[in-house]
């Protein structure tokens, strides 16, 4: 793409125009760059074909965005490099068994066609929460203060008043690109649903300030256009998403897993700011070891590599840095002591396993990983297999903090009692779940249960040096 004379004066524009690129149509019509594929080997060297390429003649937006990164103490493109370490696979000598939808099902196809209508109880415990304070932040527009306080954000709606100035064609029309976009063409999307959707403030939260929405001018209505149209693709996403989940959850087989399953990859793709040679040199001899299949527990700058022999692949990755990022995602700290903790159990109590095989994998997010509607397209951060003899216990397990969970009926916690109503008519395999959680028991004193009655809710704590233990006993049992 060549620009000219693009940027030379203020303006939000610039800034806006680094979060624009090239649509692709993708791999059969995906609209996804080929890394988001799994289910085939990419062409050598596509990810530079589908990389956007900028070029300016007297266009002086690159200076400005660059020296507003360096000002803000982040690292630009420029600066940075892409390290890859490498993936080891390891699937046992076992056939795991994972719930998967049978072959041949498609949703698009096959399913009732999704309406977009007005929220139902799914939609009104899951909130969509939009933030727009750092829109207004990044903006230049007329009228709008930006001397507010962003820590104490003003949760608001919109009110029938606001929403009697919005253009609801324009709506209508960008919502079916948006569908479009996505290849959602078994959506329904009733126009007279458009305003009903917007007059209910069940199913979302805005974050804003209290002068953003205040009838002062014309001008308002425009941000209120925007806003309505980011709400109500998030809205689209989520319903279109759960209204598949819960479809395929009537068809859910157990399979046996394999290298194709999309929780694999391949390798793990780091872009480090250039200035960090340090952590460069040892990013650069951690990947050496990998390849020469040299396995360990490598800790350095909040940036953790754990090999755990059980793990289905290795390395896991933990990082808390703003110097790398890092694809895909790596463990967060519960997930982090989870593994850790895990594989310590593993290395010291030979004699649990002398009759028991352990296995472990990560299990990826939404459109990836295994999913279960039924406790609010809940996606446990690991899978566990126990096997005992022909048998294969089958534990999803979700390191949790609970500060902000309202109870134990919380539908994740009480997941442990809904996942035995999943039935495959398998006498050799039985499925658990747990909540292993961060937080100290003490913090939820308030809900009225003491830790007994927790644990036998599979809600188990890592402050208690037996929880692992006391895991893996309950998961047998």
């Amino acid at each position: 793409m060549g620009l000219m004379n693009i940027g030379r004066g203020e303006g939000s524009e610039i800034i806006q125009l680094f979060g624009r690129g090239v649509r692709l149509k993708g791999y059969n019509f995906s609209l996804k760059r080929s890394r988001e594929i799994n289910t085939i080997k990419p062409p050598k060297y596509i990810e530079t074909v589908e990389t956007l390429n900028i070029f300016g003649i007297r266009a002086d937006y690159m200076q400005q965005f660059q020296e507003y990164l360096e000002a803000e103490g982040l690292p630009t493109n420029e600066s940075r490099i892409e390290i890859i370490l490498p993936v080891i696979k390891n699937l046992g000598t076992q056939n795991l068994k994972i719930m998967k939808p049978k072959a041949g099902i498609d949703f698009k196809t096959q399913a009732p066609k999704p309406v977009l209508g007005l929220p139902n109880k799914y939609l009104q415990r899951n909130k969509i929460i939009l933030n727009w304070y750092p829109k207004i932040q990044a903006s230049q527009s007329d009228g709008i203060s930006n001397n507010f306080d962003a820590i104490t954000k003003n949760e608001t709606h919109f009110n029938t008043q606001h929403i009697g100035f919005l253009n609801v064609d324009e709506i209508f029309l960008e919502i079916q690109r948006f569908k479009d976009e996505r290849g959602w063409y078994n959506l329904n999307i009733p126009y007279a649903n458009i305003a009903k959707i917007l007059n209910d403030t069940s199913w979302y939260s805005l974050q804003i300030p209290p002068q953003a929405l205040e009838f002062t001018s014309f001008a308002q209505v425009n941000q209120w256009q925007e806003i309505a149209i980011a709400l109500l693709k998030k809205y689209c996403d989520r319903l279109y998403k759960s209204s598949q989940s819960a479809w395929e959850s009537q068809y859910l087989e157990l399979q046996t897993l394999t290298e194709n399953d999309p929780n694999f990859f391949e390798d793990y793709k780091i872009l480090i700011d250039k200035s960090q040679q340090e952590i460069i040199n040892t990013l650069n001899q951690i990947s050496d070891e990998i390849n020469n299949k040299i396995l360990q527990n490598i800790e350095f700058h909040n940036f953790k590599v754990i090999n755990f022999s059980q793990h289905l692949y290795q390395p896991l990755i933990y990082l808390n840095s703003d110097y790398i990022d890092i694809t895909p995602v790596p463990l967060n700290e519960g997930e982090r002591d989870f593994v850790i903790d895990l594989q310590h159990f593993y290395n010291v109590r030979k004699d649990f396993f002398k009759n028991k095989e352990l296995y472990l994998l990560r299990n990826q997010s939404r459109g990836k990983g295994v999913g279960f509607f039924e406790a609010g397209n809940f996606y446990p951060d690991f899978i566990l297999w126990i096997l005992l003899g022909e048998h294969q216990y089958i534990n999803f397990v979700d390191p949790k903090g609970l500060r902000n969970v309202e109870g134990i009926n919380d539908r994740k916690i009480q997941f442990y009692q809904t996942v035995k109503e999943i039935n495959f008519n398998d006498e050799n395999v039985t499925l658990n779940s747990f909540v292993v959680s961060p937080t100290k028991f003490a913090t939820i004193s308030w809900w009225g249960k003491n830790k007994e009655e927790l644990e036998n809710c599979h809600l188990l704590f890592q402050e208690d040096k037996d929880y692992i233990e006391n895991l893996l006993n309950k998961a047998i049992l």
